[in-house]
């Protein structure tokens, strides 16, 4: 799955983030999205970026600025990883630090 690339224009979005690495084969694409953020929302986001990334199954994130808010599009191994991170305590934590309520969602890649 190809990511959008980043632009910066009036009615597009900002890449504010980027691990160079969710392009690729397989696993589940999580897309989350954030409204309602305050000035500390990017410290608190890269803070749960670090405790996803040092997790077993992370491929990777993008994150996105909008008009709206923010836009990240993260990568995994699989379902059952994403919800074993999304079970740890640490994590639990930092997601709550956010001071926004993301609303995720899992999808997989379909070949016709």
């Amino acid at each position: 799955m190809s990511v959008a690339p980043a632009r910066d224009d009036e009615d597009g979005y900002e890449l504010v983030h980027d691990d160079n690495t969710p392009d690729v084969a397989g696993g589940v694409t999580q897309i989350t999205a954030y409204v309602d953020i305050d000035d500390h929302f990017l410290a608190a986001w890269h803070d749960v970026r670090e405790i996803a990334a040092a997790r077993r199954g992370y491929l990777g994130t993008r994150l996105y600025r909008g008009a709206l808010g923010y836009v990240a599009i993260a990568r995994w191994s699989s379902p059952l990883m994403v919800a074993r991170t999304a079970q740890q305590p640490e994590f639990q934590g930092a997601v709550a630090a956010l001071g926004a309520r993301p609303q995720s969602a899992l999808y997989t890649l379909l070949r016709l």
